[in-house]
């Protein structure tokens, strides 16, 4: 994902997930030494992408690396796995793999 000048951009990976208890690693790599966007968790009612943003961990490091995030989902909501990146022209990430262990309630 390459980053758009004064623009935040968000992907959305896949289906919602329910109420519980996850464990997510991310393996990453970026263009340069500089923060490059991030992987973050949208938790709300609609587990919509644009719900608040409850876990955030930045893209920074050139060489291959792991993002992990430990979060839960509570009763009545819906989690989403987002991305964003950079709002600098042209900083980039990329990710290679995407793993979640999760106990649903």
């Amino acid at each position: 994902m390459t980053g758009i000048a004064s623009t935040i951009q968000r992907f959305v990976r896949d289906e919602p997930l329910p109420p519980g208890t996850y464990h997510l690693e991310v393996d990453y790599s970026t263009a340069g030494a500089y923060n490059a966007g991030g992987v973050k968790i949208a938790i709300g009612p609609e587990g919509s992408g644009t719900d608040a943003l409850v876990e955030t961990r930045s893209f920074n490091a050139i060489t291959p690396t792991t993002s992990i995030i430990d979060f839960a989902v509570p009763t009545g909501q819906l989690g989403y796995i987002t991305f964003e990146a950079s709002t600098t022209e042209a900083r980039a990430w990329t990710v290679s793999e995407i793993r979640v262990v999760g106990t649903p309630d």
